[in-house]
């Protein structure tokens, strides 16, 4: 990797920044020690390195600011929600004042701060669950369920997602969950920062969901609950058995049919019922007001479920990390209303350009996620290209003069092994800024690391 800042430290030695990550140096042992994005930093490039008064190293990276204790290698991740001018920073731009205060330069600007002032871990973050869906039906409960509350699912209901949401108003992209099912699970299941969980194939029976979260300055864990039934299926109930084996004659059987058959009428208009009201407010929850598109929630539990039929079927899963180039400038340039005009031009254009069963989902500012389900990775880098070239057809409306627009495009893939959604999204945003670092106005595929 590149070599791309040095500080040397009285307390704790050399350090180096670099386009890989952070390095320490360990005089020692005469050997260097590493620490990456599975080490918490938020980008493997690390542009300049300043220490406190407290020897904390605060690091100033592609995505956001630092803190880092070279004690306990705790990194704490800091960006524009906490009052950061941009979430990029510039080589080398880094110095201290005599008073403590620390000066970075950002792509928008200085970021001035006292380490002292940052803010430390607070209380725990509340955690709502607010949707249980299934095959047969969906569950909405945008305000969450009471404590102690029960949800009764029918015999029909065997593969199960839950989705859940951390209110952490300063930082909600790196708010990271865990979750347990009693009754099935034997130990908690870590989702990163994907607010969804899915269960496939549950027994009947009675389950308590619990899911805990935490944020980046949050070391607790806040706990939300909620109880759920099975119905068992027919031939599941003992009663059932019984009767079959003691009545044992065709009436019976043919009453049990109407029965059921008028049991299955009503649910079956109760269910288009629920839905139809369901319908009416998942798209105001889950669409992103200006563009139309998915938002960063419905993206994140669409995405989570795609993911959850990679790993039972093995169907290839694709993703792409749209960003227009220079968008700042076309606001700064052409004002809000042209930059909003820009973003509906370019989601009209994306829709055109994929299929009916992929997904677009804004997950913030200009930046745009496509998910390409059944897609490898040569197919989903030919439909980047296509999106790419498209889009330098679109004129910006509204401006003054002619005038188009361009973007850069980062592809990935999700591997068949230990890999999950919030993996294929950093890879994704990685290959992107490759093509930002790159001139910009193109597609970078990500390099495989094994056959798909």
């Amino acid at each position: 990797p590149e070599i791309l800042c040095l500080l040397r430290c009285e307390r704790s030695g050399l350090w180096v920044g670099t386009s890989g990550g952070l390095a320490h140096f360990d005089a020692q042992t005469d050997r260097f020690r590493a620490f990456t994005v599975a080490d918490g930093l938020p980008s493997p490039t690390v542009f300049s390195c300043l220490e406190d008064d407290h020897g904390i190293l605060w690091l100033g990276t592609t995505d956001g600011l630092v803190r880092f204790d070279p004690s306990s290698h705790h990194m704490t991740v800091y960006g524009v929600g906490d009052g950061l001018p941009s979430r990029e920073f510039n080589q080398g731009a880094g110095t201290s004042a005599r008073d403590g205060r620390l000066f970075f330069g950002t792509m928008n600007g200085v970021a001035m701060f006292h380490p002292d002032a940052v803010g430390r871990p607070d209380d725990d973050i509340p955690i709502l669950i607010t949707t249980v869906s299934s095959d047969a039906a969906r569950i909405w409960a945008p305000a969450g369920w009471p404590s102690g509350e029960t949800v009764h699912l029918d015999a029909e209901s065997r593969d199960v997602t839950f989705g859940f949401v951390g209110i952490d108003y300063r930082n909600p992209s790196q708010v990271r969950y865990s979750t347990l099912l009693e009754g099935y699970d034997r130990r908690w299941r870590d989702t990163g920062t994907v607010p969804a969980a899915s269960y496939t194939r549950l027994p009947s029976g009675h389950f308590t969901l619990r899911v805990r979260c935490r944020g980046s300055r949050h070391e607790g864990n806040h706990e939300a609950r909620l109880g759920f039934d099975i119905s068992p299926t027919l031939l599941e109930r003992w009663w059932f058995r019984v009767l079959v084996s003691a009545v044992g004659v065709g009436g019976m059987l043919g009453l049990s049919y109407l029965r059921i058959r008028t049991i299955r009428k009503q649910r079956d208009q109760l269910r288009r019922e629920v839905d139809m009201r369901t319908r009416e407010l998942a798209v105001l929850a889950s669409t992103d007001s200006l563009t139309g598109v998915a938002n960063r929630r419905h993206f994140m539990e669409a995405a989570a479920q795609e993911v959850a039929r990679f790993r039972k079927e093995g169907v290839p899963l694709c993703m792409l990390m749209v960003d227009i180039d220079h968008f700042k400038h076309i606001n700064d340039t052409y004002g809000h209303p042209v930059g909003d005009a820009t973003l509906k031009a370019m989601v009209a254009s994306l829709r055109q350009l994929i299929r009916c069963n992929d997904l677009i989902g804004r997950l913030g500012g200009d930046e745009f996620a496509v998910l390409l389900p059944g897609a490898d990775l040569p197919r989903a880098a030919q439909v980047a290209e296509r999106i790419r070239s498209e889009l330098t057809r679109i004129a910006i409306e509204g401006s003054p003069r002619p005038a188009a627009f361009t973007v850069s495009v980062g592809v990935a893939s999700l591997r068949e092994t230990a890999d999950d959604l919030e993996q294929l999204l950093t890879r994704a945003d990685e290959a992107m800024y490759q093509a930002k670092n790159a001139g910009r106005n193109r597609v970078v595929v990500e390099m495989p690391t094994e056959p798909h």
